[in-house]
């Protein structure tokens, strides 16, 4: 019988999926070959059928629907999406009343991991405005930093550190300038922000918090004055997105990290005010993709050849107002914190 003829039937698929004892070397390299996504199905799926005869087996049914009501929580208004990091995503949940206090969420949605973390003891009287996640590559671990301003003087910022392997909070000391907390990037094993001198200045600048060294150091900026809007993350480059007129804004990309001769301006036309287009990231070496708030669509603009189009994404539907960029990674957010997490 010709291969072109066999049936389905006929084909050993049964027999090859209940075979027994495969070499772990060739687990291992056909694993490796398989992208982020598909290793965190096969993670959960394995799981399921493995428990799914054996007591207390319902756990493994709440952790799969975990991820659908993450974000219920009684004690908070209302909760943001910060920012992600090698697959992990950040959540905080805020009061009203008192700013952020006592929920934040580590994600990993490849796997379905949550780790539910206390925000930190150090903020009293402080109301805490915003935060970002990165990693420190030197000792292999997640860091968390808050931003909080003082709520009796409004003029002092602190930010406090959380390490994800010790489980402890640390202050760092009041800095002498205003962070845009909503605009911060994470590259090069540090923490971005905007920054200015005063709340009324219009005098930017970049600051780059070092992970290991848990130090502020400034990054040179592009040369001349300029409106800048927020910090974003172009391809593995720090980009700055400017404001240029109503229907026009300008990128800056640093080419070469901590060279300040490597800014190259790339200016992108909008159908509307610069204020209703979100720079979300870079395909490929010069395709911008905007989204368009307004319109609820994605557009793509290449950055060599002036042109843009549209970009249809599969799924998506509803208002969009905050979005995030996200690589899947099968990083657990559960390994890091074991050696101080009870649960």
């Amino acid at each position: 019988m010709s291969p072109k003829k066999l049936h389905q039937s006929q084909m050993p698929v049964a027999k090859a999926a209940l075979a027994p004892n495969i070499p772990e070397e060739l687990t291992v390299d056909i694993l490796l070959r398989l992208p982020a996504k598909s290793i965190g199905k096969f993670s959960i799926y394995t799981l399921t059928f493995t428990t799914a005869d054996k007591p207390g087996s319902e756990a493994v049914l709440e952790k799969l629907t975990l991820s659908e009501n993450i974000l219920e929580n009684p004690s908070s208004k209302y909760a943001s999406i910060v920012g992600s990091c090698n697959g992990l995503v950040l959540v905080l949940g805020f009061r009203r009343e008192l700013g952020l206090r006592d929920t934040m969420y580590l994600i990993n949605p490849t796997t379905m991991e949550v780790v539910k973390l206390a925000a930190s003891p150090l903020v009293r009287k402080a109301v805490l405005i915003g935060g970002a996640l990165g990693y420190d590559s030197s000792n292999d671990d997640y860091k968390i930093v808050t931003v909080s301003c003082d709520d009796s003087t409004g003029n002092e910022t602190s930010v406090d550190v959380f390490s994800l392997r010790s489980g402890s909070w640390k202050r760092i000391n009041s800095l002498p300038y205003h962070l845009n907390f909503c605009s911060w990037v994470f590259l090069n094993g540090a923490i971005h922000w905007l920054a200015c001198s005063d709340s009324d200045s219009e005098d930017y600048s970049v600051i780059a918090f070092d992970l290991t060294s848990e130090k502020f150091d400034p990054v040179p900026i592009p040369r001349g004055e300029f409106d800048p809007i927020k910090l974003v993350d172009l391809g593995g480059c720090l980009a700055i997105v400017v404001k240029q007129t109503y229907h026009q804004m300008d990128i800056w990309v640093m080419q070469e990290y901590g060279i300040g001769q490597s800014w190259t301006k790339f200016s992108v036309a909008t159908p509307n005010s610069f204020y209703l287009n979100k720079v979300v990231c870079l395909l490929g070496d010069d395709n911008v993709v905007v989204l368009n708030v307004e319109e609820q669509k994605f557009v793509v603009h290449n950055l060599t050849e002036n042109t843009r189009r549209d970009m249809v994404v599969a799924g998506i539907g509803g208002h969009l107002r905050q979005l995030i960029g996200f690589s899947e990674s099968l990083v657990s957010p559960i390994y890091y914190c074991q050696n101080w997490r009870a649960t």
